[in-house]
């Protein structure tokens, strides 16, 4: 059996030393460089669409071009299908598992609310309306489908997937059409560069519509990250320059205008190491503390990484003192305040509010224990706000 898995990407990286990988540079028309990759500007292809299909431009070229493989898929330049022992995917073990099932995707990505609700509020609700009318017109077939995928709260991410030569060959018959036909209806010229790419966000609510429609059996494997978002590492960089000039306002209205513009810098596959999202919360934190007069604090510094590793530190310990498994006592003394115990609590899904109540309740009573009324006081009303809110 012929597997290929081909690796999407705009710039040239190490790629993994792998039987049947291949490096492919997407948006290709774009670049004088090809690094010696396979490219998706020659024969059949839309390689100048890639700022608003991004990866598709890629599936695009080889469903029009790849006449070879009897099973092919996707992955990215920086995300990979995991295997055994969560390293990379090898393409033998892909054909195992093909062989009991029609295609590998990623695992279900789920969300609280509709994939349709969650689209609207990280997007532009114009760009449903277009696929809507694009659906109907193209592939009503799909329509029942695909409204249970909108009502639904899950969806198949980045659309990375390796697939037998046939049902690969029907997705791209399926999507195509209908992106092309939404894009025919839909104005984008006021989009910045991250909703721009919309074409792309919506093909990964399609990918579950078609394999409900077609009765396909899949089997869900993990993700494997192998680096940093570069938009990631450069906010880090930007942000950590803000705090050592002691500018935290102004480290703060970068995270908040990248989080507008480029909110996947802060998805977990792009700060695989956590450290923007600590170093977020530590300036919030910082900023907080100072608008309530708190001047001792464990995040008075001027140095970005020791904010990060703080960070990191007493998010764990608020978890795990949730858990009972923790150092109450430690939360309690005054060079971690309130604030920043109460933000970690908060912004924790795995702290359950049964959880939060007990500690909030716990700190209370050790601050009064230590003859700190202010700060017991201040446990203790958050406590009271939590079992009102539950």
């Amino acid at each position: 059996m012929n597997t290929k898995i081909f690796i999407m990407t705009h710039k040239k990286i190490d790629p993994p030393g792998l039987f049947g990988y291949v490096p492919m540079l997407v948006g290709s028309a774009f670049h004088d460089y090809d690094f010696g990759y396979l490219r998706d500007d020659t024969g059949d292809n839309i390689s100048r669409k890639n700022q608003n299909y991004s990866e598709l431009t890629g599936l695009y070229w080889l469903w029009k071009n790849e006449k070879e493989c009897d099973a092919l898929g996707l992955c990215h330049y920086r995300r990979f299908f995991a295997g055994k022992n969560g390293e990379i995917l090898k393409t033998d073990e892909a054909e195992r598992l093909l062989s009991q099932s029609d295609l590998i995707v990623p695992r279900l990505v789920k969300s609280p609310v509709s994939v349709r609700k969650q689209y609207i509020e990280k997007h532009h609700e114009e760009d449903l309306f277009a696929l809507d009318r694009a659906l109907k017109k193209e592939k009503p077939e799909y329509l029942k489908a695909y409204e249970e995928v909108m009502e639904g709260k899950g969806i198949y991410p980045c659309n990375m997937f390796i697939a037998k030569r046939d049902v690969f060959l029907d997705y791209c018959s399926f999507l195509f059409p209908v992106l092309f036909e939404a894009e025919r209806r839909l104005d984008i010229s006021s989009y910045d560069e991250y909703a721009a790419r919309v074409y792309g966000f919506l093909s990964e609510r399609l990918l579950l519509v078609f394999i409900k429609k077609e009765g396909l059996k899949v089997h869900e494997l993990s993700e494997g990250v192998n680096s940093e978002k570069a938009e990631t590492v450069d906010l880090i960089e930007r942000m950590s320059e803000r705090v050592r000039e002691n500018d935290l306002q102004g480290a703060k209205a970068l995270s908040d205008e990248t989080m507008e513009k480029r909110p996947d810098a802060f998805f977990l596959e792009a700060d695989t190491k956590g450290r923007l999202a600590a170093l977020t919360r530590a300036v919030e934190i910082r900023l907080l503390e100072e608008k309530y007069g708190i001047t001792e604090s464990i995040f008075n510094s001027d140095d970005p990484q020791k904010l990060i590793e703080r960070a990191k530190e007493i998010k764990e310990q608020v978890k795990w003192a949730s858990k009972g498994k923790g150092d109450v006592q430690r939360l309690s003394k005054e060079d971690i305040s309130f604030i920043a115990v109460k933000v970690f609590l908060d912004i924790d899904p795995d702290i359950s509010s049964d959880e939060k109540l007990s500690l909030l309740a716990a700190l209370a009573e050790d601050a009064a224990k230590r003859g700190d009324m202010q700060r017991a006081g201040l446990f203790a009303n958050a406590a009271i706000a939590s079992k009102t809110q539950v």
